[in-house]
């Protein structure tokens, strides 16, 4: 299949600017609001802040809705059209459902990653190795519907931002400033909330977290452009994402000499070593990124 999505240049509507300063209206007056009208918790585990922040990680795609229809029609429609491209083709389906999973059962296995048997049972980390595939696939397509992120992320992020700025720059600079975008919207959560960092500090998640950002927003660049243009895609490797992270390297699930306090950090090494391999796919086949 070919991955020219030229045919997809966006019709009309705003540039990047307003849908970004939109997009954070959105989602920060839901999310600080949510989080004062359910008496200022410390936790996302609160009901109230959990549904608040659910709503809010919509914001992306409302306002991708909304500039969309104030452009009329043709624009509206083009925008929708990505959420019905259900064909996405072998290669966009090998990048979500092969590439990243096996990336990681490479890891685990390079770390020297064991599964915890319960006690008295013999160790056979075969069954845990062989379950990630299906359990992955499976998970990741539950998540990507009725997780927090991608059907109200997607959108906005690939619905409308990325086909913007692949129009003023390559894929490779779209991809980065679009993860630095992602990372910084994400801020009154990680600033609200400890547990929406996995343990780690702001300062550690910040750092790591913004080259994981930049990772996972090249792949999903690369999957919206093999899969021409579909949301589908990339509501399921967004999906994937959250259905491997914490099964993943996790102390609770993996023993290892290198001691790790969570997956986060290993887990932003997969993602890395997947980005840096489909770049140079890429500059193979074209000669650009």
């Amino acid at each position: 299949m070919n991955d020219d999505v030229s045919g997809f240049a966006p019709i009309g509507g705003a540039g990047p600017v307003p849908f970004v300063a939109l997009t954070f209206a959105i989602s920060w007056v839901i999310w600080l609001g949510g989080w004062l009208m359910a008496g200022r918790p410390g936790s996302l585990a609160n009901p109230g802040m959990s549904a608040a922040a659910y709503l809010g990680s919509f914001g992306p795609g409302i306002a991708a809705a909304v500039l969309s229809r104030r452009a009329g029609r043709l624009a509206a429609g083009q925008w929708a059209q990505g959420f019905l491209r259900w064909n996405i083709g072998w290669r966009a389906t090998a990048v979500v459902a092969l590439v990243l999973p096996l990336m990681v059962e490479v890891l685990t296995l390079a770390l020297g990653f064991t599964p915890r048997m319960p006690a008295g049972q013999a160790a056979n980390p075969v069954p845990a190795f062989a379950a990630l595939f299906p359990v992955s696939v499976l998970l990741g397509m539950i998540a990507g519907l009725l997780g927090r992120g991608p059907l109200g992320e997607e959108g906005g992020w690939r619905g409308y931002l990325l086909p913007r700025l692949l129009a003023r720059s390559d894929a490779l600079k779209s991809s980065a400033l679009l993860g630095v975008i992602w990372i910084v919207w994400q801020l009154p959560i990680l600033l609200l909330f400890t547990d929406a960092r996995d343990g780690q500090t702001l300062a550690g998640y910040l750092s790591i977290g913004t080259l994981r950002a930049l990772a996972l927003s090249y792949i999903a660049t690369t999957v919206w452009r093999r899969s021409r243009g579909s949301l589908v895609a990339c509501i399921w490797l967004q999906g994937m994402v959250l259905a491997l992270a914490p099964m993943a390297f996790v102390p609770t699930g993996w023993t290892s000499s290198w001691n790790v306090a969570s997956g986060f950090v290993p887990f932003t090494l997969a993602l890395c070593l997947v980005a840096a391999g489909l770049a140079l796919i890429q500059k193979r086949r074209s000669g650009a990124y």
